[in-house]
């Protein structure tokens, strides 16, 4: 399985609360090193820039995130093709896009396969699979995310969020 949407959303005002947190000078994004390579990848932990916000977060879903991340891909970058490792507890990374809003501005994840590539759909939030190669070639906007990390294989989580013990049911919106 490569990826689901997820019927949750973010109250405008958080999304507004993240995107500023996202956009601010202050924040410090770690370079993601992998094999001794950047890979193009900021990576802000939400609980040390905003404690309440990355709580309220978390309680979206009835299961407990390893990580709460802000993600940043400057405007012209890639972040090369990769499996993500064991030791990141990210088999299942659940995203909410944030900047550029919309479809048309926001690059998407690209999945690569033996059959070929996948771009990800642009949609409010969606799970998908990090233990199948990914990567992103941004456009020319700085492109940011917020992503819960789960090491749960995305089979296990779709069950638990088909069973409708994922998301509490006030936290539950209609799909588009």
């Amino acid at each position: 399985m490569l990826y689901f949407e997820i019927a949750t959303r973010l109250y405008p005002r958080q999304v507004k609360r993240i995107r500023d947190i996202a956009t601010d000078r202050g924040t410090v994004y770690s370079d993601h090193i992998s094999e001794g390579d950047d890979t193009n990848l900021g990576i802000c932990r939400l609980a040390d820039r905003d404690a309440n916000i990355d709580a309220q977060v978390r309680s979206l879903f009835n299961a407990d995130p390893t990580e709460v991340t802000l993600m940043r891909i400057k405007a012209g970058h890639e972040v090369v093709p990769h499996v993500d490792g064991e030791q990141y507890g990210r088999m299942t990374s659940v995203v909410f896009p944030l900047i550029p809003a919309g479809t048309k501005k926001y690059a998407p994840c690209t999945m690569y396969m033996e059959a070929g590539t996948f771009d990800l759909p642009w949609v409010p939030c969606y799970a998908f699979n990090t233990q199948i190669k990914h990567g992103v070639k941004n456009n020319e906007y700085d492109r940011y995310n917020l992503q819960l990390w789960f090491d749960m294989p995305i089979v296990e989580f779709f069950e638990f969020y088909q069973s409708g013990q994922l998301i509490s049911p006030e936290n539950r919106v209609p799909l588009a």
